[in-house]
């Protein structure tokens, strides 16, 4: 039974009149027990759910565990209100065409409830909505329909999952952990590591919005602690650790539409510069001869490069998990001397040199500033102007990084931001030459127990953090005028990081190629990003965590690493980390096969290069994702929602990578049309499933038989010998 069938059964069955209301382009029916249901040219956006009423307050006390990021909550809930709620007044404003409804919770004297219900214009395709909580309780919930068939997707970038129905999903910021459920792994890791295995829904980047295949949306501007329980066949709950909470349901008539509606919110990402967009960009590291040599090796190659990325500019040293980069944000003068010539060298052949910041400086560097790697003492000065993470105390937080210590700017502080941003960013990197950087981090932000400079709520801004990061960098690339040119990749990040990040990566994936954290999740989280507003997303070729501690054996292997470079080339960016064990994991050189490999998917890339942009313009214009669920662009096919293993690169591509080993033959569904086969130009009439030969070096692709874009494709890659 339709949703605004069982509304109408539901008031005629209980005796309920209803009040109707329009509010901009939405008609909105409240009952008398203060459920309401919203409709738009006859579809129903939201209804009452039949088995909770509209709110329940709660009142509750959360302990947090969060070692290095690792955040685990253990939550207590200490009282309920709202087994019962009644509506006991509901205004309507002719002026502000709104209406505010107010609520008491019997057996709860205390606590009562206001939700107003609004528009900012009349064509608006945001029907928001303003929860405010009186009284004691802490919480609340919003309860409304859902049906044991509906799917539903976004939620930010989940890896291991794409139709969350059935699922309830805690929304916060935090390491995604390495092993989430591969096992021994995450039981080790867990134990060693204080939690570092993970569980499967941990992500760096949730949104708190989503949508469905029955084209209903709701999103949150919330930055508080929310659990999306869509565990019931009739009723989906969000519960918002906050007395207040401020969302939209959100109106379009294809999934697109909800897209561009809710990225009018989320902000957009803006078209990348034809050095990240158009060529690969190399992960080297080593010191200025290791560099060097590497770049040379590419360019012999053939490959079509275009930047290299260094993330030991900053300098190494040992720890108990072996080399890793001193987080002081200066050149290395010993590891990389003469440093700006280097750059320069580099600018003559056309290649941009990338490098890699975070928000933290380590306290330990005061013996490598005596010795000559640096210049000045970053810690130290930051400490003297207070521009650090305070505890109740007021002591700068220091948080373990599995052998250092370092501790996080306070971007509240007027002073820290303006430092960070100019001192530091400016100076010791854009200064230098740098083009670019990884922006990592922002999730490991302490969820209580923090004093910020502006009296901010911790747990409320524990989620902004990532948001804010990404702000200072685009702020820097404003301010220098270079916004298109400056670029920075990120992968921690919240609902409006689209509005201020370059480019987005997956984070630390597995070198494995299993859809808990290995291969398959770089696909299934770029698909869930898209449908989010990540409009932009790649992943490290060939996986990023390594680990060689018996009876633990994940070690990256040559046919992952090709296997990666083939999907990759159908992303934003083609991008190579070495990983956490370099000189054991499978390099872009490690043999010539695979050189020459990595080489020709570079090609591949740059050959598609015209149509990136293109959708990158409508990201841009739109927030559409370049790699896109197969639904989006098929939302008439029932098999399109279920596909998560295979997507749509723009609308005019289909890519079904390999991502198994030993496995010369992937399985394609075609949706409805004629499909033209990339590598042997064969065409095939959908619907239908297929198996398709993919040996090394031809991964599935097709083009809509009569695309522009896929005959264009094909040219391109004739022009460099790739087909015939």
């Amino acid at each position: 039974m339709k949703a605004a069938s069982i509304f109408l059964v539901l008031c005629a069955s209980q005796g309920l009149k209803a009040a109707e209301y329009t509010i901009g382009s939405f008609e909105v029916n409240v009952i008398s027990t203060g459920a309401f249901t919203v409709t738009r040219n006859g579809r129903v956006l939201f209804a009452p759910s039949s088995e909770l009423p509209i709110l329940t307050a709660y009142t509750g006390n959360e302990t947090v565990v969060q070692p290095h990021g690792n955040l685990k909550i253990q939550d207590a809930v200490v009282s309920t209100c709202g087994s019962e709620i009644e509506l006991v007044s509901e205004q309507f404003s002719e002026d502000t065409k709104s209406v505010e409804l107010q609520y008491t919770f019997p057996g709860c004297d205390d606590v009562t409830a206001t939700m107003s219900l609004l528009t900012d214009s009349v064509d608006s395709t945001h029907l928001i909505f303003d929860i405010k909580l009186i009284g004691e309780s802490n919480r609340v919930s919003l309860n409304y329909q859902s049906h044991a068939d509906q799917k539903i997707y976004g939620l930010g970038v989940q890896y291991s999952r794409s139709n969350m129905k059935g699922a309830s999903v805690y929304n916060i910021v935090r390491e995604k952990g390495a092993g989430r459920g591969i096992q021994p792994l995450t039981v080790l890791l867990d134990a060693v590591k204080k939690g570092a295995g993970g569980t499967w829904d941990q992500t760096y980047t949730p949104a708190n919005y989503y949508l469905t295949d029955d084209l209903t949306s709701i999103m949150l501007e919330n930055t508080e602690f929310v659990n999306m329980n869509f565990t019931s066949n009739v009723t989906t709950s969000i519960e918002v650790f906050s007395k207040s909470v401020r969302g939209h349901i959100l109106y379009g008539e294809t999934h697109k539409d909800i897209i561009e509606s809710y990225t009018e919110y989320a902000g957009r990402m803006a078209v990348l510069p034809d050095w990240i967009s158009e060529k690969a960009i190399l992960g080297t590291q080593g010191g200025t001869d290791v560099v060097s040599k590497q770049v040379e090796e590419a360019l012999a190659s053939g490959a079509a490069l275009g930047s290299i990325w260094i993330q030991d500019f900053c300098g190494k040293r040992q720890t108990d998990l072996g080399s890793r980069l001193v987080w002081h944000w200066e050149v290395d003068q010993i590891q990389y001397p003469n440093w700006d010539g280097f750059v320069e060298d580099l600018n003559s052949k056309n290649i941009s040199t990338m490098t890699y910041i975070n928000p933290f400086l380590t306290n330990s560097t005061n013996d490598l500033v005596d010795s000559g790697h640096y210049t000045r003492d970053l810690y130290k000065e930051a400490e003297a102007g207070g521009y650090f993470v305070k505890d109740l105390n007021n002591n700068t937080i220091n948080l373990d990084q599995d052998g250092f210590f370092a501790a996080l700017i306070d971007f509240t502080n007027p002073d820290a931001w303006a430092w960070y941003k100019d001192s530091v960013m400016k100076k010791n990197l854009v200064d230098h030459g740098m083009r670019g950087w990884m922006a990592d981090f922002g999730e490991q932000f302490p969820y209580d127990n923090v004093q910020l400079y502006d009296g901010s709520d911790p747990k409320a801004y524990h989620n902004k953090y990532p948001v804010e990061w990404a702000r200072m960098n685009h702020e820097l690339a404003q301010e220098l005028n270079r916004t298109g040119d400056l670029t920075y990749f990120m992968r921690a990040g919240f609902t409006q990081t689209p509005k201020y990040s370059t480019l987005m990566w997956l984070g630390d994936q597995l070198v494995t190629w299993d859809e808990m954290n290995g291969m398959k999740t770089a696909v299934i989280g770029m698909i869930g990003a898209g449908l989010s507003g990540f409009s932009l997303e790649h992943s490290d070729i060939g996986g990023y965590v390594a680990i060689d501690t018996p009876p633990l054996l994940f070690i990256r292997s040559k046919e992952l690493f090709n296997r990666w470079c083939e999907l990759a080339a159908f992303t934003s960016a083609y991008r190579t980390h070495e990983g956490t064990l370099p000189d054991k994991n499978w390099q872009f050189n490690s043999d010539e096969e695979t050189l020459q490999h990595w080489a020709l998917f570079s090609n591949v890339f740059q050959a598609l290069h015209f149509y990136r942009k293109e959708l990158m313009v409508e990201a841009e214009e739109k927030g559409y994702p370049l790699a896109r669920a197969m639904f989006l662009e098929f939302p008439e096919d029932p098999v399109a929602y279920d596909l998560n293993l295979q997507y749509m690169f723009g609308s005019e591509l289909l890519v079904a990578p390999v991502m198994d080993d030993n496995v010369t033959v992937v399985e394609v569904y075609l949706p409805q049309g004629d499909w033209t086969h990339i590598w042997s130009q064969e065409t095939f009439v959908g619907p239908q499933t297929l198996n398709i030969t993919a040996p090394m070096g031809t991964p599935a692709v097709f083009h809509i038989a009569t695309s522009t874009a896929g005959l264009k494709f094909a040219s391109n890659l004739r022009e460099k010998n790739i087909i015939v």
